[in-house]
Order: C-alpha cells, then structure tokens, then sequence
C-alpha cells in the first residue's frame, strides 16, 4: 500500500466486501426468531440498550474483515482512540443503523459503513436492508444507488428544480423535511418525518426523497452514525454543514439539503450550522 494513495481497484474491492456483508447480516437476522430479534444483551444482570442483533451484527462485520489491515471501529465494540489515531487505514462501521426499527420488524433501518484512508473518507456504503437498495461512493466512481431490480442509477446528475416558492412558511409547506429529536421540532413543517435510521434518512435527501435532513441541538451523532451518509451526499452535490466539529471522528449535529432555498431560509432558523 502506498503511503499517499489507496488504489482505485483496492478501493472497489473493499465496496464490493462491504455491500456481501450487510446482504450476509439481512439474512442472519431474518434467520432469528420473533423473541431473540427483540431481546437486549445484559451487562451485570442490567438490561442495555444494545440488541442481540446488534452483537451478530458486529460479529460477522468482524468475522467477514479478519483479514482486513487496517482498523475497524464500530459502534457495538469500545473504540481503541490510540488505533484510530495511529491506523492509516480505518473502517468506520454501523452494522444496524436503526437497531430498534429492526428489532421491531418496522420497515426502515440499514447498513452504514465508510472507508478511511490517511483521514479522508474515500468510499461509503449504505445499504437499505428492508427495500434492498445500495447507496455508494467512491472517490473515483462518483455516487450511485443500485435498486432492486440491478439498475444503477447516478446520484451525482441528480437534477431538482428550485424554486423560490415563497416565504418560509410556504417553502416549509411544500418540502419533505427528516428532523431528528429527542424533543418536538421548536419550528412548524407541514411534512415532518424521523424515521430511526440517520445514515438511511441523509441518503434519502441525496437521492431525493427528502428535500433536507436536520438534527436538533440535542442530537449529537458519532461517526458510524453518519460518515458513510455524508460523504454519499456530498458526492452526489448535497450540501453538508456540521454543526459541532469538522474533525470527522467527533460526535456532532448534521444538516444536509441539496435546496438553495431551503438552505437561506435554514440560516435563520439554525443558525448554529452555519459558523
């Protein structure tokens, strides 16, 4: 490997890995029965927030990347900072992104995983494991979303027509916004969605389902959460604004929207992104 540079082919190699593993973790869970699929894992006789799911999840993440000469950090293992900081190479990996919705058999929950090298992310793979949909990105071969039936279509050429459609209120009435809460949205939106999946709601705004994704101040998401995410969405010609940190390992709140309008009328509503 050279010091400067991950070859394009190794790069695509990794992709291809990523995207048989998240098809490998759907089908282990499908495999689970109804009560396992539901069930927490326990620490110290304790219930925790982490589901079963999420542990065979990781293992075969894990078990699939053996052999893989970087590191991997995923959200369902303590992160060793030393290896991160060290590691040129890195795997940044949320094997169920959504594990409540997964567990509950509700119809929105995905694979994220991005690729790291010398800092810079340089490939990101989401995987919607309930439609069987395929977000990708590389830094060579652009951004694209494979659906079901194998057509690839080019998130990068992606066109919407804007439209000064008003005031505020009027552009609110008429967008379909994903505003991530643990409260109440303190604005009004007439189409105000949060679906449990991040990294699956922001690839929906880079291909077009959502008009913006939004988190609240009181959502801070980490890296796995959303770093494959992003840099889909920054491929395919979405803005990315992060409201805490641009170090790409640290927590913060994201906003991604590929509308011009919206993003005027968002500097005064959250002014906290634009720093």
């Amino acid at each position: 490997m050279q010091k400067n540079a991950l070859a394009e082919k190794e790069i695509d190699s990794i992709a291809d890995q990523l995207i048989d593993t998240a098809l490998h973790i759907r089908g282990a869970i499908d495999n689970m029965d109804s009560v396992t699929r539901r069930a927490k894992t326990h620490g110290l006789n304790v219930p925790t927030n982490q589901y079963e799911l999420d542990v065979l999840a990781d293992n075969i993440v894990h078990d699939d990347f053996s052999n893989f000469s970087g590191y991997v950090v995923s959200e369902e293992r303590e992160v060793n900072e030393a290896e991160v900081k060290n590691s040129l190479l890195l795997l940044v990996v949320d094997p169920v992104d959504g594990s409540t919705n997964a567990s509950h058999g509700l119809g929105y929950w995905c694979f994220s995983a991005a690729l790291v090298y010398n800092g810079n992310v340089v490939a990101g793979v989401v995987v919607d494991q309930v439609t069987g949909r395929i977000f990708r990105a590389t830094e060579h071969g652009g951004a694209t979303l494979t659906l079901p039936t194998g057509t690839v279509r080019s998130l990068d050429s992606l066109q919407f027509r804007q439209e000064d459609v008003g005031t505020i209120a009027d552009s609110f009435a008429s967008s379909t916004i994903c505003f991530t809460s643990h409260g109440a949205s303190p604005h009004i939106f007439r189409h105000l969605r949060n679906f449990g999946a991040s990294a699956l709601a922001i690839c929906d705004v880079a291909s077009g389902g959502f008009d913006a994704y939004i988190d609240d101040d009181d959502v801070m998401l980490k890296p796995w959460d959303i770093l494959a995410a992003l840099y889909i969405a920054q491929r395919s010609g979405c803005t990315v604004l992060r409201r805490d940190s641009d170090d790409i390992m640290a927590p913060t709140g994201v906003l991604v929207s590929r509308s011009e309008t919206l993003l005027s009328d968002f500097q005064t509503l959250f002014p906290d992104f634009f720093h």
